[in-house]
């Protein structure tokens, strides 16, 4: 069981290479792996000095990225430091496959830093990340970019469906990213969408009622396919949104059913199923 031996999903495992062992360090490398009956090759160092670490890599065929979070988050502090570079070519995380999957792991104490992860999502997105942990809080730098936005947000159960299939398309940027217990925020947001420019930050609080904040601005926003056709709105809005947010969007120009609007900005908040615009101007 590998599990007993490292912060990894319980699995059979079997490796196959050389040992060698100095004063300093123990090391295996080019080893042939089996691991629940998925091939791959890895090595291991053990370093005795100036202060015990132990480094492994791994690349896969393919792993179950979901098991690999569960196992690391439910793992132990370790009595060294631990560090692992993990690649597979596929891996599955929430019934999805995501390709090219590489990523440095190290954890120290209860520190843990995330160095170089890269992957190729669904709908062709790729992105780029590092960051650490500080407590229960994980902070991370990310770039992004893909043809289609639609596309990649949809794979993950997103209701991108009511938009018209031209928009949500093209898109790249960086964000900085905070996850705690309670919630998700972004406090830098710097992208193209659809070819228009937008920066702002926001946050998502988890709990039973979720809620959002969210501050946007665009260069150019085209509404058109956007918002829902007149007859839908009725129905969308009497049947409640499960949803409290505080929203304000600003704009250079806004653009629907061939009317521009220039300086546009939108201040609203939706409470308990109840829509309330602050202030609108243009």
């Amino acid at each position: 069981d590998l599990a007993l031996l490292m912060a990894a999903p319980a699995s059979p495992f079997r490796a196959t290479g050389r040992v060698s062992v100095t004063g300093e360090v123990a090391a295996a490398d080019d080893l042939v792996i089996d691991l629940g009956g998925v091939t791959g090759r890895g090595a291991a160092t053990f370093r005795f000095r100036p202060e015990p670490r132990l480094d492994i890599a791994l690349a896969m065929a393919r792993i179950d990225l979901d098991a690999w979070i569960t196992a690391l988050r439910g793992a132990q502090t370790p009595p060294l430091p631990v560090g692992l570079d993990l690649s597979a070519e596929a891996a599955s995380f929430r019934g999805q496959t995501i390709r090219r999957l590489r990523g440095g792991i190290f954890r120290e104490h209860e520190r843990v830093t995330l160095t170089d992860i890269s992957a190729v999502l669904p709908g062709e997105a790729e992105i780029e990340a590092s960051g650490a942990t500080a407590g229960n809080r994980l902070e991370l730098a990310l770039r992004f970019t893909g043809p289609s936005l639609r596309a990649t947000t949809a794979a993950f159960g997103l209701p991108v469906d009511r938009f018209d299939p031209s928009r949500l398309r093209a898109f790249e940027g960086r964000a900085r990213l905070v996850l705690e217990a309670t919630q998700l925020s972004v406090p830098e947001l710097s992208a193209t969408l659809d070819g228009a420019r937008v920066s702002g930050a926001g946050v998502f609080r988890f709990g039973a009622r979720p809620a959002l904040g969210l501050g946007l601005n665009f260069d150019r926003l085209v509404l058109d396919g956007l918002l829902p056709p007149a007859a839908d709105r009725a129905p969308l809005l009497a049947g409640g949104i499960e949803i409290d947010a505080n929203l304000r969007l600003a704009a250079e120009a806004v653009v629907w059913h061939g009317v521009t609007a220039g300086r546009a900005a939108i201040d609203a908040v939706m409470e308990r199923g109840r829509i309330g615009l602050r202030r609108v101007s243009a």
